[in-house]
This record gives C-alpha cells, structure tokens and sequence, in this order.
C-alpha cells in the first residue's frame, strides 16, 4: 500500500512545449537508501517517461530502477566510487520541447544560495535548472527580465529541489502538458 503522495502541486506556466502529458520524477540525495526509490516506483499509477536523478546514491539506482525506465543521472558529492567516475556532474537534456540542465549542486554552492547556479543554468540554454545537495525542497520561477547579477534573462528559468529521499522522504514530479509546467512534490 502506498502512503504519502503529493502534498504539494503547483503549475507554472511557460509558452512551448505542447502535445500530451509526460510525466518524470526528480529524486535526489538517497545516501544508500534504494528501497525508497522502489517504493516511489511502486506508487507510480504509470511509469514515468524519465527518472532524473540528481546525485548522492548513484549505487542505489542499479539496484531500484527498472532497465525499460529511462534515468538520466548525475554524480554528486557522495558518489566516490570509481565505477562512477564516468558519470557526469551535470547533464543538459531536452524532453517535451524544455531544456532541463540537472546537477547535483555542490560545483556551484547552492547549500549558499542557488543564484550561481541558475545564472549557469541560464547561460547554458536551460529552461528548467534541477539541482539536489541542500536537501531541502525548493520551487521558483524567473521570469523573463530578472536579473542574475549582469545577466538579464531572456525567457523564463523554473528552478526546482525535490529535496532529500534518503534523508527527509522527499522526491518531486515534473508534468509537461499543453506547454506548461507542472511541479510537485511527494513524500514517502
């Protein structure tokens, strides 16, 4: 039986993207615990179009995620072990017509605030900056015109932390529909 669920939903809209709904779950900072992964897994009505996962327990996506599922990983402070050495710090992937850049975090110190990051994020391309490390949950939209030091954004960046699975049984969900957005967050 599946408890928890999302406790918060929230839609930001952006003009692009369209067509039907694809569905991906964020999950960050599992430290080892791999059987909340499957357990997040198992809540699933359907499977996922993409699991990103945000770094801090690559081990643990070997032994919980299915081989048919797509993971698009990065490698986090944590993830020492050399078999993991190939796996990249950040990765900028484009899924239902957004950009997302996904990073652990801790190369652009967003335990000190995530503005280093986004103003990367920006400077990449990326629509969607999706970083873990802090293990707190974070939601926000940039619209186009702010400022990121002397950088002023061109389109919108949404920025969002799923927080920590491993420690505080957090995860997050990202649907894309008819161009927009759509963010929440789960717990287990």
């Amino acid at each position: 039986m599946c408890g928890g669920g999302i406790i918060g939903y929230h839609g930001l809209h952006m003009l692009m993207g369209g067509g039907s709904a694809v569905h991906f779950l964020v999950i960050s900072d599992t430290h080892g615990q791999a059987e909340k992964i499957r357990y997040v897994l198992s809540c699933q009505n359907t499977l996922p179009e993409a699991l990103f996962f945000l770094g801090d327990g690559l081990r643990d996506l070997a032994d919980a995620v299915p081989e048919r599922m797509q993971t698009v990983a990065v490698r986090g402070n944590c993830d020492w072990s050399s078999a993991f050495a190939d796996v990249p710090t950040e990765r900028l992937v484009a899924f239902a017509g957004f950009r997302f850049l996904l990073m652990h975090g801790h190369e652009h110190g967003v335990k000190y605030g995530p503005e280093a990051a986004m103003k990367y994020a920006a400077l990449r391309g990326a629509d969607v900056l999706l970083f873990g490390h802090t293990h707190l949950r974070a939601e926000m939209v940039l619209p186009a015109g702010s400022k990121l030091e002397d950088l002023v954004l061109q389109r919108p960046l949404y920025v969002f932390n799923p927080g920590s699975l491993g420690y505080d049984n957090s995860f997050g969900t990202v649907t894309v529909h008819g161009g927009e957005l759509l963010f929440g967050f789960g717990e287990i």
